[in-house]
């Protein structure tokens, strides 16, 4: 477990946003981790630890990889982290805190999410190479991420990594995480 940290806490941080100039509905805005799924314009569910109720990260997301396994987490200070996992063509999300709740479909390996940067240096988090969507919730200014294939009503978008120094929440709330599959 002490490798499995150390390598963690080895790999850069990054705060992900929306990255397509032609959408500017949702361009430039934050990715946000909200009760085990990743969303445009809902509240992060960060929690702060206990020695900083105002830890400066509490409305950010913060995300790291790939480490060990070839796999991305959310950046957290609890023991165990939290694993992002991505089922095919669906909504990505992340397992609860220090949780070993990681079957095969709920694993994000390297050849699934790819890193690359465009010729201006941004450095973007695609999945199989190709764009992420935004769908509409419903909800004004709320955005579904969604790795579906071609989504009717949806928003093509990448993921862009923004490093960051940010002091990481002690994790990310996840209700239900436990008992999704």
């Amino acid at each position: 477990m002490a490798a499995l940290l150390s390598t963690t806490l080895a790999a850069p941080a990054y705060v992900p946003y929306v990255f397509n100039t032609s959408q500017p509905a949702i361009d430039g805005l934050p990715i946000t981790a909200n009760n085990g799924y990743f969303w445009i314009g809902k509240p992060t569910t960060a929690t702060c630890p206990t020695y900083d109720s105002a830890c400066p990260s509490q409305n950010t997301t913060i995300i790291s990889g790939p480490t060990y396994g070839q796999t991305w987490w959310m950046g957290i200070l609890e023991e165990g982290g939290q694993r992002i996992f991505l089922p095919t063509y669906a909504q990505p999300g992340y397992s609860a805190a220090d949780s070993n709740n990681f079957t095969p479909s709920r694993v994000s390996y390297s050849y699934i999410l790819n890193t690359e940067t465009t010729t201006d240096g941004h450095l973007l988090l695609k999945y199989y190479h190709s764009d992420w969507w935004a769908c509409p919730t419903g909800e004004e200014g709320v955005w579904e991420v969604t790795a579906t294939l071609d989504p009717a009503g949806c928003l093509p978008f990448a993921w862009e990594l923004r490093e960051t120094t940010a002091a990481a929440p002690q994790y990310y709330n996840c209700e239900g995480c436990d008992s999704r599959l």
